[in-house]
């Protein structure tokens, strides 16, 4: 099976009690130049700060899927939900198929310290992340 160059899900946990707001970006990439032609790039981190890394690289696009599907299915027992799915996500209906929950992320910071309502504003010290 041929993909387009590149494929991304978004996941995230937000509990205001716990002060845990957390995201995880999983792109699928193909690069049929690349000696391992398929690679599933794992991005995560509390939002707003510096996010971590870690690369699989395939032969084969279903050993990418597989890595894929394992990474969402131990997210989804923590209780992350879908932010973002492209729509020509080859996983897309079976993230359907297993009930993650999808969300749309508010694209703004919590305020952890205004009495827990969850309430949101846009620090004018925050710095640009990945993923805000």
């Amino acid at each position: 099976m041929d993909l387009p160059a590149r494929h991304v899900i978004d996941l995230h946990s937000m509990d205001i009690r716990a002060n845990r707001r957390r995201r995880y970006r999983i792109v699928l990439s193909y690069d049929p130049k690349s000696e391992t032609a398929h690679s599933v790039t794992v991005f995560w981190g509390r939002s707003g700060c510096r996010t971590r890394r870690v690369v699989f690289r395939a032969d084969d696009v279903e050993a990418a899927l597989a890595y894929l599907r394992s990474v969402v299915r131990k997210r989804k027992r923590r209780d992350y939900r879908v932010s973002h799915v492209d729509d020509d996500h080859p996983l897309a209906e079976w993230l359907a198929d297993i009930q993650i929950p999808a969300e749309e992320l508010p694209d703004t910071q919590m305020d952890l310290f205004s009495n827990h309502t969850g309430a949101f504003h846009r620090s004018h010290t925050e710095q640009p992340t990945l993923f805000s």
